[in-house]
């Protein structure tokens, strides 16, 4: 059974208890959004990850239209990605935005599961929907 644990105006975050996933739905709110906003967005994620334990996360960023600056990648990296793994965060399935920016801040993200060993040990696969 799904449960919206968090909503904000940018983001809503689904958690399904029974198949450890927890569904990040990214809003189109997120093109007026701020680097603080951002942190913040994602700090809630980390929090929920410690929380629920779920070993998958499904980010659906088809509505995700804020470019993420280096500055904050690195803070990303730094803060929330180590927090999510230790949390029990195993997979990961993203699906991208059309946007050609806000696709390439996303792809600049994976990268980071690089730096922390994450992408070394398992598949790593975003999806990209496209509707005719």
């Amino acid at each position: 059974m799904e449960k919206k644990v968090y909503e904000s105006t940018y983001v809503t975050l689904i958690v399904n208890e029974e198949a450890q996933l927890l569904k990040v739905i990214w809003l189109p709110a997120t093109e007026s959004m701020q680097d603080e906003d951002f942190r913040k967005e994602l700090t809630a994620y980390a929090e929920i990850t410690e929380k629920y334990r779920p070993t998958k996360s499904l980010v659906d960023t088809k509505f995700f239209l804020f470019t993420v600056v280096p500055e904050t990648q690195e803070w990303i990296n730094q803060n929330i990605h180590q927090r999510s793994l230790q949390a029990g965060i195993k997979k990961f399935a993203y699906l991208v935005s059309e946007d050609l920016f806000s696709q390439v801040s996303i792809e600049l993200d994976f990268g980071q599961y690089f730096s922390v060993g994450f992408l070394s040990r398992k598949p790593f696969f975003y999806f990209s929907l496209k509707f005719v």
